[in-house]
């Protein structure tokens, strides 16, 4: 018997403020930035080998590219100068174990067990941020196969295995049972159930300033309390065309929330090295710190960016700002 994984699509699932939780949205005390979580789509397919044993093929790898661009300010944020850049490469195979790969996650290993997303569709994510970080599609995907997992949970061989995994020294053994038999269930060929296996990343930056995973970078290249770090995303699956980019400009000023904003698709190497300061300025006018779900992720045109300026003005000749 084997499994096989066969890509359907690669494509994000949302974006959330980081730290957000239903009915709470501001921001908490040390950290600004988001999570975002990366989704493929996967048809399930079980088939006989001639072969002895079990087997799963087609493991999903991925390719997550990201480049950071850093900026430092002054203490109140008028003056701002480059410091350069980090190519911090694929990411994935620097570190395949790493949590934030969730099902992706191979470590060099085919245990079954690993790929959770199957025999417990959606387990990847909370389940209190599934309308936030699925699609409806997704969440369809989800509920469906949890359904279908029902009905196999209430057969006899599948009983029987669940009392297995609860027996002394059997742990593993009934784990693999359970596993397999859902796995052979949702691929079914009357069925070859499409599931979601899903990977959250949270990229933020200290606004206490600072440097390495805490700071907001491997080895973050401006660490004062005014500053600006621009991501960049390029991400996808090993063997597959279908990409996804994406940009995330964070900023604080004097050790406070400034920039929070996260551009889909991404932008390029040069614009993230001369980020326009009408754009920048525009953004810090959006920050609203009690409600950190109010955010966009598409580039503003310049059109928004008229319009805004121009109210500004206004505002300014009768002396409300």
């Amino acid at each position: 018997m084997s499994i096989t994984f066969e890509l359907v699509s690669f494509e994000l699932g949302g974006v959330l403020p980081f730290g957000w939780q239903p009915f709470v949205g501001k921001y908490g005390v040390g950290t600004i930035g988001h999570e975002f979580s990366m989704v493929g789509t996967f048809k399930i397919k079980s088939g006989w080998e001639m072969k002895r044993g079990k087997r799963v093929s087609n493991l999903p790898a991925l390719e997550w590219r990201e480049k950071e661009f850093w900026y430092q300010g002054n203490v109140e944020g008028t003056e701002w100068t480059y410091k350069g850049e980090t190519d911090k490469g694929d990411l994935y195979q620097s570190n395949p174990g790493s949590q934030t790969w969730g099902g992706f996650n191979q470590s060099g290993s085919t245990d079954p067990r690993k790929h959770a997303w199957v025999d417990k569709p959606g387990s990847d994510v909370s389940s209190k941020l599934h309308d936030k970080l699925l699609t409806p599609l997704q969440r369809l995907m989800v509920n469906t196969g949890k359904s279908d997992l029902i009905q196999l949970k209430a057969t006899q061989p599948y009983k029987d295995a669940f009392a297995l995994h609860n027996t002394s020294g059997n742990y593993n053994k009934g784990q693999l049972k359970m596993w397999w038999m859902a796995a052979e269930h949702l691929g079914h060929r009357t069925r070859y159930r499409n599931l979601p296996c899903i990977a959250v990343d949270r990229p933020g930056i200290a606004l206490s300033g600072g440097s390495g995973a805490s700071g907001g970078g491997f080895v973050s290249k401006a660490s004062g309390v005014t500053r600006r770090r621009i991501l960049q995303f390029d991400l996808g699956i090993v063997g597959n065309g279908q990409r996804f980019t994406a940009t995330q400009v964070l900023e604080s000023i004097n050790g406070k929330p400034s920039i929070s904003k996260f551009i889909i698709p991404g932008k390029d190497d040069n614009w993230c090295r001369n980020v326009p300061d009408r754009w920048l300025a525009y953004w810090r006018s959006r920050l609203n710190s009690m409600n950190v779900g109010d955010q966009t992720t598409e580039f503003e045109g310049e059109s928004t960016i008229i319009a805004w300026e121009k109210w500004v003005e206004q505002l300014e000749k009768k002396g409300l700002v």
